[in-house]
Parts: C-alpha cells; sequence; structure tokens
C-alpha cells in the first residue's frame, strides 16, 4: 500500500495543503479589516446548513472574523460577541446563529442553552426547499464530539497586534469554491 498523498503549495501568501479529502490554507492577516474579509469570503462560500467551528484564546480574532460572516449574511446586523447570551441570532433568510462557548462547563449545559436544536435546523437547512442557516462557534473545543463532523474549522492565533495566523480545516464541507482557490482583500480605507 502507498502512503496518502499530500499535496503543499505557497501562493499569494496561502500556504495550502491537501491531505485525502481534508483541505487546509494557512493565512496572516494584518488587520483587523483583513481577518473580517475572510469571514465575509467563507461565508460567501458555504453551503446551506454549514457549520464553522472557531479555536483560539482570548483575544485571537474570533468575533471579528464572526463579524465578517454576518456582514455577508445578515448585514443590518450588529455583531457582539455572546459571552453572556451564549447564543445571538442574526436575520431570517439566511438565519445565522452565533454561539459562544466561552461560560459552558458541560455537555448537559450545551443542551440546555438549545444546541440539539440548532443542529437539527442546521441539518434541515442542507435540504432542498429548506430556509438556509448557518452557524458559528467560538470555543468550539468544549463541543467536541457535539459538533457535526462536515465542518469548517478555523484555529486562529494572535501575535504582534494585530497581525493574526488563521488555519482554515475543511473537514468534508462541500465549499463553493476549494479553500485554496479562495483569495479576499480587506477594504483599504478600513486599514490603519
Amino acid at each position: 500500500m502507498f502512503p496518502l498523498a499530500v499535496m503543499l503549495t505557497y501562493m499569494n501568501g496561502l500556504l495550502s495543503v491537501v491531505n485525502g479529502d481534508m483541505e487546509q490554507i494557512e493565512i496572516q492577516t494584518t488587520c483587523e479589516a483583513e481577518t473580517e474579509a475572510w469571514g465575509y469570503t467563507l461565508a460567501a462560500h458555504m453551503p446551506r446548513g454549514g457549520l464553522i467551528a472557531l479555536y483560539g484564546d482570548l483575544g485571537a480574532g474570533k468575533t471579528c472574523f464572526v463579524r465578517g460572516m454576518v456582514k455577508y449574511l445578515s448585514p443590518e446586523a450588529w455583531v457582539n460577541s455572546p459571552t453572556f447570551t451564549l447564543i445571538n441570532r442574526y436575520g431570517e433568510h439566511p438565519a445565522f446563529y452565533h454561539v459562544d462557548l466561552y461560560r459552558i462547563g458541560s455537555a448537559q449545559e450545551l443542551f440546555d442553552v438549545g444546541w440539539e436544536d440548532i443542529l437539527m435546523e442546521l441539518e434541515s437547512a442542507s435540504r432542498e426547499g429548506s430556509p438556509p442557516v448557518f452557524a458559528a462557534v467560538e470555543w468550539a473545543e468544549k463541543a467536541e464530539g457535539l459538533l457535526p463532523e462536515e465542518r469548517l474549522e478555523v484555529h486562529l492565533r494572535a501575535s504582534l497586534s494585530p497581525v493574526r495566523f488563521l488555519r482554515l480545516v475543511n473537514r468534508g464541507v462541500p465549499l463553493a469554491a476549494p479553500l485554496s482557490s479562495l483569495s479576499c482583500r480587506a477594504n483599504s480605507e478600513e486599514r490603519r
């Protein structure tokens, strides 16, 4: 048996890795606007019922990334971290759930706040004729084992402010385009 082929590509500042069915890219952003722009870009390519699991320490840029997603899916919404409310829902068509698990201490607490309902809504959204629904989960490591197997993971790491490193891992989500083909540019007026 031959070892599984791994393909590495470096182009336009992105490191792309394809290993079997899993694809990942690594990105460096230099300002909040670029981190938001990547959220916007991924939201534009997510299928109905898609879930993005966000990983990273406090201040890594998770909520900033989600703000970009919401700008695409529900432009009129104001985004703030749902650390105390745990779940914010933006829009109707499409509906977008922003879940923050920072304060969750157990799986039972997660189910008490409606996690199972969100998963069922995401599942039904992937069927033809159902209203579109998307979700992003901050502190996704607290729901490990309770997340859908097919998901997009975004691992964020802060460096010298405002630099962020993002590693996007596609775990079987049928995106509109491969991660390695995505690109985005932050609005130059938003750069500092």
